[in-house]
């Protein structure tokens, strides 16, 4: 994932959309312009954010890795874990998987999407 073009926002940069229902109900992650690195579950139109403060460029391209095993939700940036957190909604949230430019534009490259299911 790497931004082209941003707008004056932080947030104004290519989204992994994982999970998405509507516009009520997704997690998504993104590496803001000041390089933070976020996963956001917004659960009925409320929004939790987690944010890991780095020194990464997203003008830059980047393989970013999302994981939702159950309660728990991992983020990668080119194989370094950022984010590793639990959250109950993490596990009630279930829908398409999407790449989404908030204003900006972005370029993406080599994406996959893997449903894992665990059988006991």
């Amino acid at each position: 994932m790497e931004t082209a073009v941003s707008d004056e926002d932080n947030d104004d940069v290519p989204w992994v959309m994982v999970n998405e229902e509507d516009g009520n109900n997704m997690i998504y992650a993104l590496i803001k312009t000041n390089g933070d690195v976020v996963l956001s579950l917004v659960k009925n139109g409320q929004k939790t954010t987690w944010n890991n403060q780095s020194s990464l460029d997203p003008f830059d391209e980047h393989a970013v890795d999302v994981s939702i095993v159950g309660e728990n939700a991992k983020v990668w940036v080119d194989g370094t874990m950022y984010i590793d957190e639990d959250h109950a909604d993490f596990d009630n949230i279930s829908g398409y998987a999407g790449l989404y430019t908030h204003d900006s534009t972005g370029h993406f490259n080599s994406v996959a999407v893997l449903d894992v299911h665990r059988t006991n």
